[in-house]
């Protein structure tokens, strides 16, 4: 531009740049200005006086450009109209359109077009036809519906929002729908905080991921470490559970979810419910920790189990414990040696003495009817059948001997000679030869040689084998309740190789009320989820509780018990049984019987033991109830623990179990991003959402969507640039 020219320019920008009104006390960047344009005139319309610029024209005001191809001031009313690539640049924020109308004094710029963008440091790209920006404040407004989509292809969109400059926040309201991460989102509000990644939403927020679903009244998701916050009256679920809580961290990376205060989760697949303030899932261990699918509960923890009896009605168990723990492990990831000694648990505790000494008693009665036979002449004695035995082998050998010649003759007889004679007869006593009584082990030995192969097998199908296994420990405090069984110890462990629940540190269960079970160490064989078999080692003892001050109990080495319905019905006292009965006449108490004896099985209805069977019965004693002191009239270690028995499920939780609620969430629709299609090409159609996906669990960027506004638009930031460099 020629001197002369360029002084020109400058005194009519000056002119321009001059507003009525304004006092010299104006800070300079509240002043408007015309800072350059090819062109600029002065023109009057009526009473209205108009300024206007052609070419490459940019304004200043509150520290913001505003580049156009032309404009039009309205001087008097303070009001720009500005015409072809708009912009305004106010910082680290862009915005573009074909138009705006800008009134000065109210440092309000108004967009309104077929597309208005915005576009952060961030790489955010804000799209819509409605749009205001207040230069003063740095706060863009736009109505109408709108959409964001960031440089990995994440899009959010509403009908309305804001987005603060100074705070590099877009705010997301009605009718809010956001793709982050895979993961879906509707909800009535939502904040996105641009430079830190992290967004927070509001009421009625629902999330889908996959097969899981979550609902929740507030909550925050941080880009940078996917980890998610939800809190007030969280609710979750995927095809196999449902879950509830107060507060929920989860960790999209690992799949860890932190649930805290009044959760719950509801394990459809095993009728369970988890209850506690602290819940923890975790989906897999890492290469030390081979568990899958890892609960921990820790404060106030609880499991229901809603099962049923053998009648198929309801029979709900209840647990607790200090820390409770579910876990899953492949069978292939055991220890060999849990299955051995799951084996030799169940092997144990199948174990029927009752049944096996009358097997013996049988067999003896037996051996003594065939001996009184024999001696009687009315069966043969061993002796005598090894004589006959001898007389029938003996007997066929010269029946063979006679056919042995007789087919030689006839060889002879058609001119072979001797040799040829000979060779034909041995082939055919081959063929003729009885099986011997040797040759019958044969049968056997294949088929103990099938069983070791089979057993073989079974071990490398045990390396092989990736079924789940599901593990519950239960460590300090345990109780349990069932409507006719309570069970209390320090700590429990039960897994499903061999179904048996294994309990330490002074376990104890209650039948029935009056029934008390103890041992060092107690066993409980579940089928179906109800008790089947208990198993007591170490210092046993059955108590029965008469009244308050008679009890009748029965000590021994080991003790097996027997259930059906979750009932006792029989159990046996093996090995060095001392016992004390107390018999009643009248429904009076008169006499108490004490026993010893090597071995004991007592049948049980309606709780009390109806018949005994002694094996070995060593001492047996009966006194009246009045002559025998009450220090006498108890086994030494007798401890009735009733006490400690929980009398009902609220002694194990208070908590309400929730109902099911998949049914009603099943019918929220999810988001259909009619805005992002309409703004962003349809890049999350079926088509295009389903690359997006791909491409970010990738973890590349995505590539941006066919026919993408930004992609055939020059970039409207090398301005901006070129501003910052002058």
């Amino acid at each position: 531009m020629r001197p002369l020219y360029r002084f020109a320019f400058l005194l009519l920008s000056a002119l321009l740049t001059t507003i009525p009104g304004f006092s010299q006390d104006v800070p300079e960047e509240d002043v408007f200005h015309l800072v350059e344009a090819n062109q600029a005139q002065q023109e009057t319309f009526g009473n209205m006086s108009f300024r206007r610029v052609w070419g490459d024209a940019k304004f200043l005001h509150n520290n913001t450009y505003l580049l156009c191809d032309s404009a039009s001031w309205n001087v008097d009313r303070h009001k720009i109209d500005a015409f072809g690539h708009v912009k305004i640049i106010q910082g680290n924020t862009i915005l573009c359109s074909d138009n705006l109308t800008y009134y000065i004094e109210r440092n309000l710029a108004e967009f309104r077009g077929s597309l208005v963008e915005l576009f952060d440091k961030e790489g955010n790209t804000l799209r819509t036809e409605c749009l205001n920006y207040d230069t003063k404040d740095s706060v863009a407004t736009f109505f109408g519906g709108g959409a964001l989509r960031d440089t990995s292809g994440n899009v959010m969109e509403s009908r309305q929002g804001t987005y603060d400059a100074k705070v590099k926040t877009f705010t997301f309201e009605n009718k809010v729908e956001m793709f982050v991460d895979s993961i879906r989102i509707k909800t009535a509000t939502m904040h996105y905080v641009a430079d830190l990644a992290k967004a927070f939403f509001g009421k009625d927020t629902y999330m889908w991921r996959g097969d899981g679903f979550l609902k929740a009244n507030a909550g925050s998701y941080d880009r940078n470490t996917q980890i998610s916050n939800f809190k007030d009256k969280v609710y979750m679920n995927d095809p196999s559970y449902e879950a509830w809580s107060d507060d929920v961290v989860y960790d999209q990376v690992t799949g860890r979810a932190d649930m805290y205060r009044n959760s719950q989760i509801l394990d459809t697949t095993h009728s369970s419910y988890y209850l506690a303030d602290c819940l923890i899932y975790e989906p897999k261990g890492d290469t030390a920790d081979l568990w899958q699918d890892r609960v921990i509960l820790t404060m106030n923890p609880a499991i229901v189990y809603c099962g049923e009896n053998e009648n198929h009605q309801p029979d709900t168990l209840y647990m607790r414990g200090d820390s409770i723990k579910i876990f899953s492990m492949k069978k292939c990831d055991f220890d060999e040696k849990e299955f051995t000694d799951a084996k030799k648990r169940v092997e144990d505790m199948e174990f029927d003495a009752l049944a096996k000494s009358r097997d013996e008693m049988a067999k003896v009665r037996e051996e003594e009817r065939i001996k009184k036979m024999q001696e009687a002449g009315l069966m043969p004695t061993k002796e005598a059948l090894a004589y006959m035995e001898k007389q029938k082998a003996d007997s066929l050998a010269r029946v063979d001997s006679l056919r042995a010649v007789a087919f030689a003759d006839s060889l002879a007889a058609q001119g072979l000679d001797s040799a040829e004679v000979a060779r034909q007869v041995e082939e055919w006593k081959q063929r003729e030869k009885p099986v011997a009584e040797d040759s019958l082990a044969v049968p056997v030995d294949t088929a103990l040689v099938a069983v070791d192969t089979v057993s073989a097998v079974d071990t490398v199908g045990f390396r092989q084998d990736t079924t789940l296994v599901r593990v519950i420990t239960s460590f300090y405090n345990v109780k349990a309740f069932r409507q006719d069984v309570q069970v209390a110890c320090d700590s429990m462990i039960f897994t499903e190789i061999d179904s048996v629940a294994r309990l330490h540190g002074d376990p104890v269960l209650w039948n029935e009320i009056k029934n008390q079970l103890t041992a060092e160490v107690m066993h409980l064989m579940l089928k179906n989820g109800n008790l089947y078999r208990g198993s007591m080692v170490t210092d046993s003892w059955v108590i029965s509780q008469e009244d308050s001050i008679h009890f009748h109990q029965i000590k021994s080495t080991e003790m097996l018990g027997y259930f059906h319905e979750n009932q006792l019905y029989r159990y046996d006292a093996l090995g060095g049984v001392n016992a004390v009965f107390y018999v009643a006449e009248k429904a009076r108490l008169t006499t108490i019987n004490i026993k010893e004896a090597k071995s004991l099985t007592a049948l049980i209805k309606d709780g009390n033991a109806k018949r005994m069977l002694y094996m070995e019965s060593i001492k047996s004693d009966a006194y009246p109830i009045g002559e025998l002191a009450r220090s006498k009239q108890r086994l030494k270690g007798f401890k009735w623990r009733g006490d400690e028995r929980p009398v009902d499920k609220f002694a194990i939780t208070a908590r309400t179990l929730n109902t099911s609620q998949r049914e009603k969430y099943e019918k929220v629709v999810p988001p259909a991003y009619n805005l992002v299609n309409k703004y962003f090409d349809n890049c999350m159609s079926p088509e295009g959402a389903a690359v997006g996906v791909a491409v970010t669990a990738a973890g590349d960027a995505p590539a941006k969507a066919p026919g993408d506004v930004v992609e055939e638009r020059a970039d409207p930031r090398p301005p901006f640039r070129r501003l910052v460099q002058e």
